[in-house]
């Protein structure tokens, strides 16, 4: 889940605007997360290197070996599955669905063991030539440092797309609806 903090001065000019336009504020902030949602799912596509977050570390020997022409990501990265819906007037959740929490947090979070001996035999058995003793899955820090470059970007995603549909409306109706 991606949660933004808003700076005090952002938050009150936000809630002014939302107070005299609301369904125009409104349709701006679903736009603004929409927009989030979509750059989050570029980032798990190229494997990081946009929007703040440092390209990912590739997959182990074994894990490549196992599963060839696997994604980054896996499922993780399918574009139906990283989701946004607000959760309040402030509050917009963008990521993965509650079931796939514990993979997000997996893929993100750094392992290290040593493959047994029945493991090693059964990596062989399938054509590893030189099974590793040891897995190691480096740390895919994905969601903090997209957090933190969307925190800089909100208000103006928000504020671009205000602008958009205020002047739309002007042209369309001659006044805000």
């Amino acid at each position: 889940m991606v949660s933004v903090e808003l700076t005090r001065d952002s938050r009150r000019r936000l809630h002014d605007m939302e107070r005299k336009f609301p369904r125009t504020m409104r349709a701006a902030f679903g736009a603004a997360a929409t927009r989030a949602q979509n750059r989050l799912r570029k980032v798990m596509r190229q494997a990081g290197g946009c929007y703040g977050v440092p390209t990912m570390a590739p997959h182990h020997e074994v894990s490549t070996h196992l599963r060839p022409g696997q994604k980054m990501g896996g499922v993780l990265a399918e574009r139906h599955l990283i989701v946004k819906y607000r959760v309040d007037v402030d509050t917009q959740y963008i990521g993965w669905p509650d079931g796939l929490a514990a993979w997000a947090s997996r893929f993100q979070d750094s392992d290290s063991h040593p493959f047994t001996p029945a493991q090693r035999k059964w990596m062989h058995a399938r054509g590893i030539e030189d099974v590793p003793f040891t897995y190691a899955r480096p740390t895919r820090d994905v969601i903090d440092s997209f957090a933190a470059n969307l925190a800089n970007e909100w208000p103006e995603m928000v504020l671009d797309r205000f602008d958009y549909y205020y002047r739309r409306n002007m042209a369309r109706y001659g006044a805000v609806r």
